[in-house]
């Protein structure tokens, strides 16, 4: 998605507001489903000087962290200069997506899960939740 990633239902845009329950359905509804959230952070619109670049960049990024997903952005506000580059980050992600399973009880609860690696210069990203009998990759 391309997106702000401002909550405008959280109520504010403040660094001191940074809980959002919208936010933490979203990444319990990618999770359930097994999706990983891929985002390219595209300025705050609707919002003045900047004020919802913290807010939406945070939120983007829990979501993808969540998710097993990638956040991706230039910096703090800014829009990319070009998308080009992004998009082919998130072509080489999927392309270098892989499917791991694991035994696991069927209660159909969400279960923790942790990944690690012994490759030198390999880095993993994974969801940090899945449900049993959900298809997870990356």
């Amino acid at each position: 998605m391309i997106t702000n990633g401002v909550d405008p239902y959280n109520g504010s845009t403040s660094p001191l507001n940074q809980n959002s329950p919208y936010v933490d359905n979203s990444v319990n509804d990618a999770q359930r489903a097994g999706v990983p959230v891929y985002s390219i952070y595209f300025s705050d619109a609707g919002f003045s000087r900047g004020r919802g670049s913290f807010s939406g960049q945070n939120y983007l990024t829990e979501v993808a962290e969540g998710t097993g997903g990638l956040s991706l952005y230039q910096s703090t506000g800014q829009n990319p200069v070009s998308m080009a580059p992004y998009l082919k980050q998130f072509q080489d992600a999927i392309a270098r997506t892989y499917v791991a399973t694991f035994p696991v009880d069927s209660n159909k609860k969400l279960v923790t899960l942790k990944t690690s690696t012994d490759l030198p210069k390999t880095k993993l990203r994974a969801p940090s939740l899945v449900r049993p009998g959900t298809i997870v990759s990356n």
